[in-house]
C-alpha cells in the first residue's frame, strides 16, 4: 500500500470543486451533498463592490420535489437552520454578503446551510414512510390477526440479517409464510430490491409481497423493477391481494 500523500489528497479534494459562467453569475459546485447525493452548488454575483452568495433556491427546491410543504412553521425552521451558518433564508432562497476575502468561506457557509435545508426533506421522507408502514400493518392486522410479526429479523442468502416490516405466518404460527414490505416511495425502491433478491434466493417459497403508495406518481420502470423480485401490489387493492394471500 503507498504511502499518503498530502499534495496527491489535497488535488483529489479540489477535483470535486468545478466553476462555471452563468447568466446569473459563478456557479460553483462544492463537495457537499442532498440527502439524493447531488452536490450543492452556490451562485456567486458582486453587488455595489462586495459578493452576494446564494444556492439559487435549490435547498428548498429539493424540498418541495419530495412533497414538502413549506408552512409558515417549516419557514421558521429553515430560517434558523440557515442563521446558525451565518445566513439568512429569504423567500426560499439561503444567500449572505461578503467582502472578496470572505467568498471561499462564504460560500461554504451557504452550501452547508443549503444541504441543512435539503436535509429537512429525509426528515419528511422517513415520517412518510413510517405513516405509510403503519397503514400497510393495520390492512394486514385486519385480516390475518395473530398470524402477524413485524420487524422481524430474517436471514438472507448472503448472510445478511433483515428486518422485515411484515412477516405472516402459516395458521400454525410455527413458519412464514409471506414477506410484505412496504414502499412510500422511489428512494425506497433499490433497498427493497436488494433485500428481495436476497430473500428469494433463500426461501423460495414464501411470498413476496411489496405495497407501494399508489396515491403518488411512479416511474413504471420502477414497478417493473420492483416485480423481477416480488408482487408488486397498490395500496388501493392491498387488502383484497391479503385476503386471497390468507385463503391459500
Amino acid at each position: 500500500m503507498k504511502e499518503l500523500d498530502p499534495k496527491t489528497l489535497e488535488a483529489a479534494a479540489r477535483a470535486l470543486i468545478s466553476t462555471h459562467e452563468t447568466d446569473g453569475g459563478v456557479e460553483v459546485s462544492l463537495p457537499v451533498v442532498y440527502p439524493s447525493g447531488q452536490a450543492v452548488s452556490v451562485v456567486v454575483t458582486m453587488d455595489r463592490g462586495g459578493y452576494v452568495v446564494h444556492d439559487a433556491s435549490i435547498g428548498s427546491m429539493y424540498l418541495t420535489s419530495m412533497g414538502v410543504k413549506m408552512t409558515k412553521r417549516l419557514r421558521e425552521k429553515l430560517d434558523r437552520y440557515a442563521r446558525a451558518y451565518g445566513c439568512e433564508f429569504l423567500s426560499g432562497r439561503v444567500s449572505t454578503t461578503c467582502t472578496v476575502d470572505q467568498v471561499a468561506v462564504a460560500m461554504v457557509l451557504v452550501a452547508n446551510a443549503s444541504r441543512a435545508i435539503g436535509d429537512e426533506g429525509r426528515v419528511a421522507d422517513e415520517l412518510t414512510a413510517a405513516s405509510f408502514d403503519k397503514k400497510v400493518g393495520d390492512a394486514l392486522r385486519e385480516i390475518v390477526g395473530q398470524r402477524l410479526r413485524e420487524r422481524e429479523q430474517i436471514v438472507g442468502n448472503s448472510g445478511k440479517t433483515y428486518r422485515i416490516g411484515h412477516v405472516v405466518l402459516d395458521s400454525s404460527l410455527s413458519e412464514p409464510q409471506i414477506f410484505v414490505e412496504s414502499i412510500a416511495n422511489e428512494s425506497v425502491v433499490p433497498q427493497r430490491v436488494a433485500e428481495f433478491f436476497d430473500l428469494r434466493d433463500e426461501y423460495p417459497s414464501i411470498a413476496r409481497e411489496a405495497v407501494y403508495d399508489d396515491s403518488r406518481d411512479w416511474g413504471a420502470h420502477h414497478i417493473v423493477l420492483i416485480g423481477k423480485v416480488s408482487n408488486p401490489v397498490p395500496f388501493a387493492t392491498a387488502s383484497n391481494r391479503f385476503r386471497a394471500l390468507q385463503a391459500v
